[in-house]
């Protein structure tokens, strides 16, 4: 996944939600998310490294959800590429260092 290419946020959606939801509410949800992701992905390596590629594959099923849901587009990409690669049997290292890299730009975009 080349980033420069991955619109990372979407800044409309986002501005949608914290309207619908106020702008503390939207910020919350954001930064539990946000938290939640370190978690999630020590969930998808443990998960991987216990050779349980579909609860890996579950995590990152959430982790794609919740980020289409908050406006998170590049991490909801990068985590469907790690969801795609597991479902198929094939190798998850490249998308989850996609995934990695997109979460790690992301989290600096709302720093």
């Amino acid at each position: 996944m080349d980033i420069q290419d991955t619109t990372l946020i979407n800044q409309d959606a986002q501005a949608e939600l914290a309207q619908e939801l106020g702008q503390a509410r939207f910020d919350g949800l954001v930064a539990r998310f946000l938290e939640q992701l370190n978690t999630q992905m020590r969930e998808i390596d443990q998960a991987l490294a216990g050779a349980d590629p579909a609860g890996a594959r579950r995590v990152a099923h959430g982790i794609k959800g919740a980020a289409g849901n908050l406006g998170f587009t590049g991490v909801q990409a990068a985590a469907h590429g790690v969801e795609k690669a597991l479902l198929e049997g094939a190798d998850a290292v490249l998308p989850l260092a996609d995934l990695r890299t997109v979460v790690s730009h992301t989290r600096a975009l709302r720093a």
